[in-house]
């Protein structure tokens, strides 16, 4: 990614969280990229529609008040759509309390793909554990193959969900307390090869 690239997301606020601690600290130690960032500065429109990252999830391996580790493969090979794959989730106070909400990252966005009504609400402490406390969440790798994101991100149970809202708005409050830090969130990448064709 170029420099100038750098600048823009970094002033439109669509780098990583490690993206943007690194480049603060390129600018910390270069005037020349101050004085850049400062002519950007002058001639930026804030009215330029640009489009904004709807989640502020943490780059795997950096999770916010959460941790999860690298993802355990349940094949022998490569993972192929419709492997299990599970994300070990370091332990928390009060699981009880914690309600899980799935996300998989999407060519733009990200998406919530659990829980996708009320009744299917599910907390940490309803998965198993190991023998070191973590809880262990079973997923399933999707079709397109590819490099897949997923995220993990533990709200206080009947709260920042608004059922009665349309998806488009029911996750709102949700977002922005992820993108504040306000709850535990952590991501993992996982390798998924393309399918097989039919035939």
């Amino acid at each position: 990614m170029s420099i100038d690239r750098n600048l823009v997301f970094y002033r439109a606020g669509l780098l990583d969280p490690a993206q943007t601690i690194e480049f603060e600290e390129q600018l910390a130690a270069s005037p020349e990229l101050r004085e850049r960032l400062e002519a950007l500065d002058a001639r930026w429109t804030p009215e330029v529609d640009v489009e904004t990252p709807n989640w502020r999830i943490p780059p795997p391996g950096l999770g916010v008040g959460a941790s999860a580790g690298l993802p355990e493969v349940f094949s022998e090979s490569t993972l192929r759509p419709g492997d299990r794959f599970q994300i070990r989730i370091d332990p928390l106070p009060t699981p009880e309390r914690r309600q899980i909400v799935i996300l998989r990252r999407q060519t733009r966005s990200w998406e919530v793909v659990y829980p996708t009504r009320p009744d299917q609400a599910a907390t940490l402490k309803d998965l198993s554990r190991d023998e070191d406390g973590s809880y262990r969440l079973d997923l399933s790798a999707q079709t397109p193959g590819g490099r897949q994101r997923w995220a993990v991100a533990l709200p206080w149970v009947d709260s920042l969900v608004d059922w009665s809202r349309s998806e488009a708005e029911r996750w709102d409050r949700l977002q922005e307390a992820v993108s504040t830090g306000q709850i535990p969130v952590a991501s993992v990448e996982i390798d998924v090869e393309e399918a097989l064709a039919a035939g």
